[in-house]
């Protein structure tokens, strides 16, 4: 419409308007808010001149000069012709409003309202340098701008790769509204003191950053100016703190948080994270009982109000006892429990929606798996398990993927066999739960209702399935983790190392490591590149990159894949002599103190045994550092002192060797290369009726036939041979879509 009025007044004389029967005549030399009364009168507009592309060049020639003898801009029109374009929206107009501002500014009438409109139209264009440079323009062209202007500018100007000067600006503008007014000088009336939206305009761009340092000492500054950072400002401060691991100014910010009475629950999840990682577990405890006791508290005055003396009933009446609460079937612990909502149909309801997630921490998941981390890094498995299997009866909150993978991690590292088998029965309970949740939630939608808010899958990547492969795996029963990998491996999803991973030191655990299954399993792994590309080919070198490999049985089974591929290509019959150089990357500074040693140790028995001759490479030779070069293809290159230089023929003999055992296993020739009881101590769990298995004995084939099963046999399928197969079964139906388990994958 702006560009429609320019156009007009440009080519229409003021004679040409038309006016309906009765309506008073304009005058002569009509303004611009003459026009716009004229037109909101119902008379018609005039016809107009064809059109030109919008741009600079074709509102010059709309705009009439100043000293027109009909028509006169002033500084106002300008503003609200810019207005007009923005609220209007279409590129057109936002691009239009760009060459009215350099208009306003060639007859020196550009306000800073006209600014802020035309810095917020760049923005919406997705020209945030280009809002900035309008911003120091304005500036350098000594325009007053107040508060709001000026933070599109910064805003702008933060998440375009200026945050240093937005950080400066911000500087300023505080050191102007703290300066006196008899002192602020030429500058005062171009500065103003900055608000909550000009530190809000620089947060998110300082976490996106990872400027944890710089956020939070403007969350201090902020409240130092008197200003109070709203919800989200509490939240990337405690997301900045577990960044730090500062676990005590964590806990202070959440205290200070829920003082002013606003909503805490994402925080207080966020606040324990951030104990969690400064392994103040003691405080993330206090907190989620802290959170626990808050709860009861409401609940309780919920319960009962104070009430007023009902005037129809007798003073001296005695008061009426509260009935005993009814069963729904929904609690669980009866009277005395200290869990707050315990058997409380108020919140024993599935799942939260979002907004009580926000508002009260215990109808937030995140905060349960914060404390079950908690327990775990405590020790307290018995408590973390309770809490796991309790949740959605007590309190309402479905336990996540999450919250069951953390728990069984922690019952595995504990060895506590029995803790798990509770936490797979909370997990079957769970998945059941979901489906009668699916649905009532079909029926609803049918009958034209809502469903409940969305929750995530209850399998959305792989991680759960990981932490059970490797408890199934650590007590003994690598059939059980045997189906859970061929569960998802036939289920065509994109499957992390992970995985590979725990079912090669599953096979481990049960003396099966050499066996033909787990050379089968690194070879579908490495095609699937689940390891990334850890092999390096070349005339002049090969290198094998260990580090995405968990230290023992994998490991060493992807050592065994490497050499046989190296018979394959260079032995016998291969397509070329083996390249002068081999070298082995053990692993990296990334890994805990006294791994890189268990690696070096590992790797240089394994060689030993295989007879292949070996030596830790010299950080000074040039051969080393070509191979450490090579191994930017998996991460960054690696300390020459932690490669090993192999011997070239010897290497390849040995794979030759193994490539000939590998033949053999596949026609199921008896085998002894089991790597007998070595880390496994623990006796068989979950065991099937009437079958026994001594302490300290591994598992061979000869009990389950593991030693005679190929990878095609495993993915063909089994029937169940007992309850517990058949509900690891049902677990398949709750494997996520693809499109969302690949964009966690991706994440």
């Amino acid at each position: 419409p702006a560009i429609a009025i320019l156009r007009s007044l440009r080519d229409v004389p003021p004679a040409a308007f038309s006016k309906p029967p009765g309506a008073a005549s304009p005058s002569p030399s009509p303004s611009f808010d003459d026009y716009a009364t004229l037109r909101s009168l119902g008379m018609e507009p005039p016809p107009l001149a064809p059109r030109k592309p919008a741009g600079e060049a074709g509102l010059e020639e709309a705009v009439p000069p100043a000293a027109s003898a009909h028509h006169r801009a002033d500084a106002s029109f300008y503003t609200s012709a810019i207005a007009a374009c923005l609220r209007d929206g279409s590129f057109e107009s936002l691009n239009a409003s760009i060459g009215l501002l350099a208009l306003a500014e060639k007859a020196g009438m550009a306000e800073g309202p006209a600014y802020g409109a035309a810095m917020q139209a760049q923005v919406k264009l997705g020209r945030r340098l280009q809002a900035w440079r309008l911003l120091r323009r304005a500036r350098a062209r000594h325009v007053p701008l107040i508060t709001l202007e000026l933070n599109i500018g910064l805003g702008a100007g933060a998440r375009c790769g200026q945050l240093p000067p937005a950080l400066a600006l911000l500087r300023e503008m505080r050191a102007a509204a703290r300066a006196p007014a008899d002192t602020a000088g030429g500058a005062g009336p171009h500065l103003v003191a900055p608000d909550v939206g000009t530190y809000d305009a620089l947060f998110f761009p300082l976490a996106s950053a990872g400027q944890f340092d710089d956020l939070l000492r403007l969350f201090d500054e902020m409240q130092e100016d008197g200003l109070a950072p709203i919800e989200s400002h509490y939240v990337l401060a405690l997301r900045a703190c577990a960044e730090r691991k500062e676990g005590n100014r964590a806990a202070a910010i959440l205290l200070r948080m829920q003082a002013r009475g606003m909503r805490y629950g994402r925080a207080a999840a966020v606040a324990m994270l951030a104990c969690n990682r400064a392994r103040s577990f003691e405080t993330a405890l206090d907190i989620f009982h802290a959170v626990r006791t808050d709860a009861a508290g409401r609940r309780t005055q919920q319960q009962n109000p104070p009430q007023q003396q009902n005037p129809l009933q007798p003073q001296n009446a005695p008061e009426q006892e509260n009935p005993p609460r009814k069963d729904t079937g929904q609690g669980g612990g009866g009277g005395g429990t200290d869990v707050a909502g315990a058997g409380d149909p108020i919140l024993a309801r599935a799942p939260p929606s979002a907004s009580e997630a926000l508002h009260n921490p215990l109808r937030s998941v995140a905060v349960f798996n914060a404390a079950v981390e908690a327990m775990r890094r405590q020790g307290m498995m018995e408590e973390a398990v309770e809490l796991v299997v309790t949740m959605r009866e007590r309190f309402g909150v479905p336990p996540d993927h999450a919250t069951f993978g953390t728990a069984l991690a922690g019952c595995r590292e504990a060895g506590e066999p029995a803790l798990v088998t509770a936490l797979l029965e909370a997990l079957f309970v769970e998945a059941e739960a979901r489906e009668r949740d699916a649905r009532e939630d079909a029926r609803v939608v049918a009958a034209g209702g809502q469903p409940r808010p969305w929750m995530q899958p209850l399998l959305p990547s792989d991680a759960l399935h990981s932490e059970l492969i490797g408890s199934f795996g650590r007590f003994g029963e690598p059939r059980r983790a045997l189906r859970l990998f061929a569960q998802l491996l036939s289920s065509a999803l994109p499957l992390h190392n992970r995985v590979f991973n725990r079912t090669l030191v599953a096979l481990s655990h049960a003396g099966l490591a050499r066996e033909h299954l787990a050379d089968q399993i690194v070879a579908v792994g490495h095609e699937r590149a689940v390891w990334g590309e850890p092999m390096s080919w070349s005339p002049t070198l090969a290198t094998f990159d260990t580090r995405p490999f968990l230290t023992g049985a994998p490991m060493l089974a992807g050592l065994h894949y490497w050499l046989r591929l190296l018979g394959l290509r260079h032995g016998a019959g291969g397509e070329a002599p083996p390249p002068p150089v081999l070298a082995l990357f053990a692993c990296d500074g990334s890994r805990k103190e006294g791994e890189a040693d268990d690696r070096l140790r590992l790797l240089s028995q394994e060689l030993d045994e295989l007879g292949i001759d070996h030596g830790v490479a010299d950080p000074d030779e040039a051969d080393a550092a070509n191979a450490a070069n090579a191994a930017g293809c998996v991460g960054p290159p690696v300390a020459p002192g932690l490669i090993l230089l192999l011997s070239p023929a010897a290497a390849v003999e040995a794979g030759e060797d193994l490539l000939a055992v590998a033949e053999r296993r596949q026609s199921y020739a008896p085998s002894r290369g089991g790597r007998g009881d070595a880390g496994y101590d623990d006796e068989p769990w979950l065991a099937e009726e009437g079958r026994e298995a001594p302490r300290r004995q591994p598992v061979r084939g000869g009990a389950l036939d593991l030693s005679q099963l190929d990878l095609e046999t495993l993915l063909a399928g089994s029937a169940p041979a007992d309850v517990l197969d058949e509900s690891l079964d049902r677990l398949e139906p709750f494997l996520a879509p693809r499109e969302l388990w690949v964009e966690n994958a991706r994440r």
